[in-house]
């Protein structure tokens, strides 16, 4: 199956960890797929999810959706979604398209935990 290519990381303490490869994409994904519930349950969006993006290397509309619509499945279940170490590209992308004023986002792994547990990165 082409678009998203989520692998989950080991988990540590109350977060679960996840690493996206490739391309960041809905496109060739099934209607209805949830790659997130496909690899966990659907008790993921009340959990605290760090989503890497360092091996990502493409982002479409798609993505972004698919970004959008699980932000606000996890905040409506009480859960967070904190989107890390995009590459240089990504994430201009990103603030081109103001993403950086709906999404968590955070420039590394460090700085993803520190946001999960309440804290800004100084």
């Amino acid at each position: 199956m082409n678009g998203i290519d989520l692998r989950m990381l080991q988990p540590e303490g109350d977060l679960v960890r996840f690493e996206l490869v490739g391309r960041l994409s809905r496109d060739g994904c099934p209607a209805g797929h949830d790659p997130l519930a496909a690899l966990y349950g659907e008790g993921i969006y009340s959990r605290k999810v760090l989503l890497n993006l360092r091996r990502s290397n493409h982002l479409d509309s798609s993505g972004v959706s698919w970004l959008l619509d699980s932000h606000a499945r996890f905040r409506e279940a009480g859960g967070a979604l904190i989107v890390h170490s995009a590459t240089p590209l990504t994430t201009q992308f990103l603030k081109m398209m103001r993403m950086d004023m709906a999404l968590t986002l955070a420039p590394d792994e460090a700085a993803a935990r520190q946001k999960a547990n309440g804290n800004e990165h100084p």
